[in-house]
């Protein structure tokens, strides 16, 4: 049987939908409401893989989500106050721990501009990250 690709556009609208209208429900039961801040996150966290958004959404705050994904986020920036205990947290949050070894990478990581660092972090391995950053 074959099906057509009006069929397949149509399927991936819907789950894409789905699947937009579920973080929605989650970011409303968390946060009381989204917001213009909120709203513009919620496309860049679409791009994630659903486990590893599911792990963020249960243990980043609002201001954490607001900065990893947020209105700035795509922009040449750096992090910039608190960013070593961001990219920790974030990583804490993705691989379970943050070892002696992975924290003496951070400084590294934080020469990255935003943009540049927070795929990196979203989705390299803990061996990837220390290849690319460890002294």
């Amino acid at each position: 049987m074959n099906l057509s690709p009006a069929y397949f556009k149509w399927r991936e609208e819907a789950v894409s939908e789905g699947r937009r209208q579920m973080l929605e429900n989650f970011l409303r039961v968390r946060f009381d409401e989204i917001d213009a801040a909120l709203e513009s996150a919620i496309a860049p966290m679409l791009q994630l893989p659903p486990d590893v958004l599911t792990r963020l959404l249960f243990n980043l705050s609002k201001e954490e989500l607001l900065l990893w994904f947020g209105k700035g986020y795509g922009q040449d920036q750096r992090l910039e106050e608190g960013g070593r205990e961001k990219v920790e947290n974030l990583l804490r949050v993705r691989l379970g721990e943050v070892d002696q070894e992975l924290a003496g990478a951070i400084a590294s990581m934080l020469e990255l501009p935003h943009q540049e660092l927070t795929p990196l972090l979203l989705t390299l391995s803990r061996e990837e990250l220390l290849e690319r950053f460890a002294g």
